[in-house]
């Protein structure tokens, strides 16, 4: 798939902005920092996900002085009609979202027309940053491979709120368990979230199976070493997370039943995929820890390479891949088997960079439409 127009009102530092990108399918966007490159990036994201890979706040999105930012794309399709997607942003935080111009009431039904691989400088450190971020790296493959993914994780979250809700007030009414009505309807909120992230463990663990595979491919293109990456989940179920449906559901239950009072204390549920992790092993040893730097960025460049080989098997067709100042944190070498992947047919490229030299230049050619971006401006 590929984007063939992009609009953008009042967004970021872009008064307004219009680009043809069709037939393009490698875009450079070169200039120097802070004039706008990552924001062109960030409003496909948008588009895609309706969130930012760079700040939760999404009234920071909203041009200095105005009450609304706008972004629309149409994107086409290998194999079916284009699609026209529209995304706004207002200043009291309210978000619309419409597809060929109609709304949608519901996020769900508009996020998964796009399907995206962004990496930025941050993905390097990924590998060893927060669980939150690997933890986000699944659910966004996730979100874009299983239709119903982002609906159940909408879901796990409003019982994951109701049910800390009822453990601060649980601790602050001292409440002699185990006969209380408040405990009673902790009951009933234990079964639906064991219920409901026992289904998402479930689709992570099943995708990571299939995804390991791509990811030892890449990591061995882009790797002299002999060794393959152990790509794993780490579930704060234990080794269930392997099993059924059920049994998950059953331990998932268990386990809030036997840290409840703990739970009680901290305010806070400490089971569930939410405290979940992913793992990587290379020789046996955790990469986190043991990893070398060049180890860990071959393996995040891999992961991220694998992610769009995932996407291309599933959907028959590769999604859009966004670029955003890696090749500066890149030695030559990783310059280079980054830069071979992109050349793969049919996949749309978006990259940013400061200068245009070096591999990047030669290996991109006159295939690459260049735009040149200065304070909110683009220019050919």
């Amino acid at each position: 798939m590929w984007i063939q127009a992009l609009e953008l009102n009042h967004f970021r530092n872009y008064q307004k902005l219009q680009l043809d990108l069709d037939p393009f399918r490698q875009i450079a966007l070169v200039g120097l920092n802070a004039q706008g490159k990552s924001n062109l990036l960030e409003s496909l994201f948008l588009l895609a996900f309706a969130s930012s890979f760079r700040t939760s706040s999404l009234t920071e999105l909203i041009y200095w002085g105005e009450n609304m930012a706008r972004i629309e794309g149409t994107f086409g399709y290998q194999n079916n009609v284009p699609v026209h997607l529209k995304f706004y942003v207002q200043r009291n935080g309210k978000r619309v979202a419409a597809v060929n111009h109609v709304g949608q009431k519901r996020l769900a039904n508009y996020i998964g027309y796009i399907r995206l691989v962004c990496f930025t400088s941050k993905d390097l450190l990924m590998l060893t940053g927060q669980p939150s971020d690997r933890r986000q790296f699944i659910d966004l493959l996730l979100i874009q491979s299983y239709p119903r993914y982002y609906s159940l994780l909408q879901n796990y979250n409003r019982l994951l709120k109701q049910r800390n809700s009822l453990l601060k007030s649980l601790k602050k009414s001292d409440s002699r368990l185990p006969n209380s009505d408040l405990e009673q309807s902790l009951e009933s909120w234990d079964l639906q979230l064991a219920e409901t992230g026992a289904q998402i463990i479930q689709k992570r663990v099943e995708a990571l199976k299939v995804f390991s595979e791509y990811m030892n491919e890449s990591h061995a293109q882009m790797s002299s070493q002999t060794e393959s990456v152990k790509l794993g989940y780490r579930s704060s179920l234990g080794e269930v997370a392997e099993g059924s449906r059920a049994e998950m559901t059953e331990q998932f239950c268990r386990l809030l039943k036997q840290k409840r009072i703990a739970d009680i204390l901290h305010g806070y549920s400490s089971v569930g995929p939410h405290r979940d992790d992913l793992y990587f092993l290379l020789g046996g040893r955790e990469l986190r820890h043991f990893g070398s730097q060049g180890q860990i960025r071959t393996t995040a460049l891999a992961l991220k390479m694998a992610e769009v080989k995932f996407l291309t098997e599933l959907f028959h067709e590769p999604p859009i891949l966004l670029l955003d100042d890696v090749f500066s944190e890149l030695d030559i070498q990783r310059q280079q088997a980054l830069l071979e992947h992109i050349q793969q047919p049919g996949i749309q490229t978006f990259l940013t960079t400061t200068h245009l030299d070096g591999p990047v230049q030669r290996i991109l050619g006159e295939q690459a439409k260049v735009f040149h971006v200065s304070k909110g401006e683009i220019f050919e």
